[in-house]
């Protein structure tokens, strides 16, 4: 009300991209056709350092 916004109300939202239960939740077979084969080949690497090779990956897909 200090700003004069009586009544309003504001929402954020920041989802993740799910990057972090794709070898926990989701079927394998599913996220290898949608992110490619090797997609679980690293399992050991970090959520971020995942998401930055799908990402590199999809990319180079784009591209080619």
């Amino acid at each position: 009300a200090a700003n004069g916004t009586a009544g309003m109300t504001a929402v954020a939202l920041a989802p993740d991209l799910g990057e972090r239960y794709l070898d926990t939740v989701y079927q394998t077979n599913w996220v290898q056709e949608l992110y490619g084969q090797d997609v679980l080949d690293n399992i050991d690497e970090t959520p971020t350092q995942r998401a930055v090779s799908r990402r590199r990956t999809a990319l180079r897909r784009q591209a080619g």
